[in-house]
């Protein structure tokens, strides 16, 4: 069975949506019904949504009762630290716990409320690419 990943769906006017094949329908249109519980019967959706209210709906009050839903947190300290020495092995390992920990406290600053930007392992595994493949290290400069 295939596996469809939509990113960005909490983006999308509740009223109306893309259908399988990529036509605009909303939702009183039978026809499009149909298509999407046909496309849905073939296919595993996985659902991809930002922090509510951070650029889009509120996922799980306006399409919760539409899917199964299951939440991905962040990964723990231990496995963010082993992935990004995949993207960095040449990045020292202190200054991967520094960029870690940084992170840490960003997110939870992101739960308190402080920021309004959830900062994700994404936007981390980029800092390490970067520092990667620099030919100086932005770390001894500050």
């Amino acid at each position: 069975m295939p596996a469809i990943t939509r990113s960005a769906f909490d983006k999308a006017l509740t009223e109306a949506g893309i259908g399988p094949d990529s036509k605009l329908g909303s939702s009183n249109d039978e026809s499009w019904k149909e298509r999407l519980l046909e496309a849905s019967k073939k296919s595993s959706d996985s659902v991809q949504h930002e922090r509510f209210p951070f650029l889009g709906n509120d996922l799980f009050a306006v399409l919760g009762d539409l899917f199964s839903i299951h939440v991905v947190d962040n990964p723990s300290r231990t496995s963010e630290l082993a992935m990004l020495k995949q993207y960095g092995p040449n990045v020292k390992d202190e200054h991967l716990q520094q960029l870690v920990s940084a992170f840490d406290e960003l997110r939870e600053m992101a739960d308190n409320a402080l920021l309004s930007y959830p900062y994700s392992t994404r936007e981390l595994v980029n800092i390490v690419k970067h520092l990667q493949a620099s030919d100086f290290l932005v770390f001894e400069l500050i």
